[in-house]
């Protein structure tokens, strides 16, 4: 039987995808058409780019601390996977930008807040931070993948992303958990440093989310929305109810000796892995997974390639 610290290394896989967006195919409510669901992920998108990069800056930071090659061509390969996330996203939030979303002072604003907590935390204190941040991101991943009723109303394009990026984060979900405690250490003080990176993450994490979603629903005449609101309370609180089962998986990180691979969840993203591995096409990828769990296949072309955005008429989809 396989040790939690043995799962993962060699599942790492690098893989440059790019997605070439149509606007004229695309709607400013991206999420099922729900004004509240879209604006919460586009808070938490808006984070990604400058998240990622700060991630793989403590990573880079921390590697040159290793002495272990397998451990340090892991690392390689977790940056190259969260560098491919930060640009894919900087795609996705400049669309935003088309659409009327100011998605730029979400991004502004979760930046200003990193380089707040960045300028009063050591290295050793960020590779907590990135720890706690790959262990939110995790839980977050597992939940909506078992959850394939929020993407029915998608672009299959966007909801590709979303799944790949998902499953990414799963495959690398201990790297940086890893890293901290071969190059921090796993002792009294060290744990203490854990468990401060884990409440740092959460309170400035979800402030900063939170606050952007206010914000862009604010800036999209949307606040007032109700009935929006009310869906986004049932689907974060209680069916899949993501947020709560979030703030559940902080008790088992509290634990002196936690590991993220103690949550063996592997068969959950292995069709995903296997398709893409077989025919290199991420929407193909996620439309066979999303098949295992009694969804149609969505017909589509591939989407790898072309780099630029295409708009037809964006005023005309920003309803």
């Amino acid at each position: 039987m396989q040790s939690p610290r043995d799962m993962g290394h060699d599942t790492i896989e690098h893989r440059d995808v790019k997605f070439d967006f149509d606007l004229s195919q695309l709607k400013k409510h991206w999420f099922n058409n729900d004004p509240w669901m879209t604006h919460l992920f586009n808070g938490l998108f808006c984070a990604v780019p400058d998240g990622e990069r700060w991630v793989m800056q403590s990573a880079r930071k921390q590697m040159g601390k290793l002495k272990d090659e397998k451990s340090i061509e892991t690392v390689k390969r977790f940056i190259k996977q969260e560098a491919s996330h930060s640009r894919e996203h900087d795609l996705v939030n400049a669309i935003m930008l088309n659409f009327g979303v100011p998605a730029d002072k979400a991004e502004k604003f979760f930046k200003q807040v990193r380089q707040k907590v960045q300028a009063v935390s050591s290295d050793d204190m960020q590779a907590s931070i990135a720890a706690a941040i790959e262990h939110f991101t995790a839980v977050l991943s597992e939940v909506l993948l078992e959850s394939p009723d929020l993407f029915d109303d998608m672009d299959p394009k966007i909801r590709s992303l979303v799944y790949w990026h998902m499953v990414e984060e799963t495959e690398h979900k201990a790297v940086s958990h890893e890293l901290f405690e071969q190059t921090v250490g796993k002792g009294p003080k060290q744990y203490l440093m854990r468990v401060t990176g884990l409440v740092g993450t959460f309170g400035f994490g979800f402030y900063a989310v939170f606050f952007n979603m206010f914000y862009l629903l604010y800036a999209d005449k949307q606040l007032g929305n109700v009935a929006s609101a009310v869906r986004m309370l049932k689907i974060i609180g209680y069916q899949p109810g993501f947020v709560r089962k979030i703030l559940m998986a902080c008790v088992p990180y509290l634990k002196p000796g936690f590991h993220p691979w103690e949550r063996d969840n592997r068969a959950l993203i292995a069709v995903w892995k296997e398709t893409y591995q077989r025919t290199g096409d991420v929407l193909q990828a996620t439309e066979e997974f999303r098949a295992t769990q009694g969804k149609p296949m969505a017909l589509h072309k591939r989407s790898a390639g072309k780099r630029q955005v295409k708009s037809s008429n964006p005023g005309a989809q920003a309803a």
